[in-house]
């Protein structure tokens, strides 16, 4: 079935009546039902006469009298959102002509939690800032981020995510940090995942659960306690955190319990993740130096590391030498303010 902009459309799970306000190729289209847009494959919608000429032929029928003792009571159900975490989700666009071609990928940001959250999105290419965005997100929201051009994969892109959560409970984090690189070949590999499934979108977890301070295995960080204020003042730069990180271990079992059931990527992007918290701590603190261990083996790992410590205005320099305690596994961090 074919359907044009502005057409009234019903879900067919959910019976629920929006309006077609873009079209995604041939076999999609993005509807906008009370004020959210997402979007639908053709198979799943239908015009809504096509219902209301089948409850005529019910009507036809000569209804049931009923007392009032009969009839049932209505149970008032209160919805109940379920937290899932915040995700990005990934909607790719195919070419309008050629439908087997992606020619975009819309990027949505999902916070299926009860909390408000300021947002700071910035988008690198061939290590250049390209996008900034700085907004909010509500409860239970999506927020449409931009059009990303499939071709651009090729310009090694990098997401960055700082999250902070304007109505924090006390044991949570002051922030979240998560930083994502776009590969071609597993962006195809998850547009083929979510095709075979006959699905639209595909995503990438920020996180399930806001880590809150206990998550950290602070028994394996050094930590000196040397101020006695709480937060810290983006506007005025004071460092007032408590938390100083003076040695900093990115081994995935000393970040989190569950390593052995998480595929490389993922471990990869909470080590990262780890990372990008730990310095903005660092210069929170305005520390003058702090130790990475990021380990040797095939040495991915310490270029990514290399590679957000180039771009973080506030490093001085690093240094990556034999050291009799880690060898030439550990870069030390030197900052300048």
């Amino acid at each position: 079935m074919k359907f044009e902009l502005g057409d009234t459309v019903r879900l067919l799970h959910s019976g629920e009546e929006g309006e077609v306000v873009e079209l995604l190729g041939r076999k999609m289209v993005e509807v906008e039902v009370d004020g959210t847009r997402f979007p639908v494959y053709n198979d799943q919608l239908e015009y809504p006469y096509y219902e209301r000429f089948r409850e005529m032929r019910k009507q036809k029928k000569k209804p049931k009298k009923l007392s009032g003792e009969d009839i049932p009571r209505e149970n008032i159900r209160s919805e109940v959102h379920q937290e899932t975490g915040v995700h990005l989700s990934v909607l790719p666009v195919y070419h309008e002509e050629e439908i087997e071609v992606v020619s975009a990928l819309k990027l949505y940001l999902v916070n299926e939690t009860r909390f408000l959250y300021e947002i700071q999105f910035k988008e690198f290419l061939n290590q250049c800032l390209e996008l900034e965005i700085n907004t909010e997100i509500r409860p239970f929201s999506r927020l449409y981020i931009k059009d990303f051009l499939f071709e651009n994969l090729n310009d090694h892109p990098r997401f960055d995510f700082h999250l902070v959560p304007k109505n924090r409970e006390k044991n949570m984090l002051r922030f979240f940090d998560y930083s994502l690189k776009l590969k071609a070949k597993q962006v195809i590999k998850k547009m083929t995942a979510v095709e075979s499934g006959k699905k639209a979108i595909f995503s990438y977890i920020l996180f399930k659960k806001y880590p809150l301070h206990s998550d950290k295995k602070t028994k394996d960080w050094n930590f000196i306690v040397p101020l006695e204020k709480e937060d810290y003042n983006y506007q005025s730069g004071n460092a007032i955190s408590r938390n100083v990180i003076e040695e900093l271990d990115l081994h995935a079992e000393k970040l989190t319990d569950n390593f052995r059931n998480m595929n490389a990527t993922d471990i990869l992007m909470l080590q990262l993740s780890t990372l990008q918290s730990a310095l903005h701590e660092a210069i929170a603190n305005r520390q003058y130096s702090m130790i990475v261990i990021h380990g040797i083996g095939k040495g991915i790992l310490k270029r990514e590391v290399h590679a957000i410590l180039k771009q973080t205005p506030e490093v001085k320099r690093y240094v990556n030498q034999h050291d009799f305690r880690y060898g030439f596994g550990a870069t030390e961090v030197f900052f300048e303010y």
